[in-house]
């Protein structure tokens, strides 16, 4: 017999890439694993994931890390305003 599940809550931390926080996110989250925009995308930082794979981020995308440290996971404002919610206090 199927049965329906919920996620359990569970607190994350995250930032999101305005264009123009770069200094803010690096010193929340450190360098490693976090690439400035370039000249030919200059809304777009690039972090490393889980896999070791470089994935875009694009203004307006939030950036969670992953547990190993210079990982991180872009997740697009939509997705992450679906699942997520601020905590108070936080």
């Amino acid at each position: 017999m199927a049965r329906k599940y919920k996620k359990r809550p569970h607190v994350i931390e995250a930032m999101r890439w305005t264009g123009d926080n770069l200094d803010a996110i690096r010193a929340w989250a450190g360098t490693d694993g976090i690439y400035r925009p370039t000249e030919r995308r200059p809304d777009q930082l690039t972090v490393t994931t889980i896999q070791g794979d470089p994935a875009p981020v694009r203004v307006g995308d939030w950036i969670l890390p992953e547990p190993q440290a210079g990982r991180f996971y872009p997740c697009p404002a939509n997705v992450f305003e679906a699942l997520y919610e601020p905590v108070q206090g936080g």
